[in-house]
Parts: C-alpha cells; structure tokens; sequence
C-alpha cells in the first residue's frame, strides 16, 4: 500500500469537515449560492476572495492570534493539519466547559478552513464552501 501524497491527504481532510458543504450554503445563504455558480468560476473566486477580506477585520484579536496570518489573505495558506489540530482544540475546550476560549478556536478553525477551500478551488464547491465557511467564523 502506497502513502499518500499531501494533496490527497488535504482533499482527505477537506472532506472530513465538510460532508455536504453546497446544502448548508444554499440554505444559508441560497441568494449567495446563486449568485456565485451564475458567475464565471475566475469572477466568482475574485468575489469570495473579497468576501473572506471583508470578514478578517471582523475577527476578534485573539482569533487573530490563533491564525497567525502573514502578508494578504490571499497569501494565507494553512495546512489541513493546521484545520484538524484547531478543530480538535475547539472540540477539547468546549467539552471542558471553556465557551469562551472554545469560540475562537472554533472561529480560527472555520476561517482557515475558508482559505483552504478557495486556494485548492477546483469547482464551484470550493468557492461555495469557503463562503460557507468564512460566515462562520464570525460568530
């Protein structure tokens, strides 16, 4: 049995947090979802790109800190490793009780998730899901 390449582990840890992704952005958000897959696939990154800009000054600074993020949004380019590990910490903490501390683990994990999807964005899914998944980093 062969190991795996790192794209094929990222595509792996893609799929682990995002079973069904395009249903929960059509129904969060079905005017977005429309608007994006109606678009050429270059003018829709453009857009989600500027969508997930818009949401980084919004980010508290201790999710800031979490991330880490040097140089443009653009630039940022977290591993799936990355995504597991602050996943796994926001999952630890709130099953400790720890609300508050869980909530920017949580918001660090979605936004690097975001990033993810629209650097290894392939179809339409990939913008689809890092909308979905900048909105929530919000929280």
């Amino acid at each position: 049995m062969r190991d795996k390449t790192n794209a094929e582990l990222d595509s792996d840890a893609i799929r682990l947090f995002s079973p069904d992704m395009q249903s929960r952005l059509h129904i969060s958000h079905p005017e977005l979802n429309t608007e994006l897959r109606s678009k050429a696939f270059d003018e829709a990154y453009i857009d989600v790109l500027r969508n997930i800009e818009s949401v980084h000054p919004d980010l508290s600074t201790e999710v800031l800190k979490l991330l880490q993020i040097e140089g443009s949004i653009a630039d940022y380019s977290p591993s799936s490793d990355q995504i597991r590990a602050l996943d796994e910490r926001y999952f630890d903490l709130e099953k400790r009780g720890k609300l508050n501390l869980s909530k920017n683990y949580f918001c660090a994990a979605r936004f690097s998730a975001a990033c993810k999807y629209l650097q290894s964005a392939a179809t339409f899914d990939d913008p689809c899901n890092a909308v979905y998944e900048a909105q929530h980093s919000r929280v």
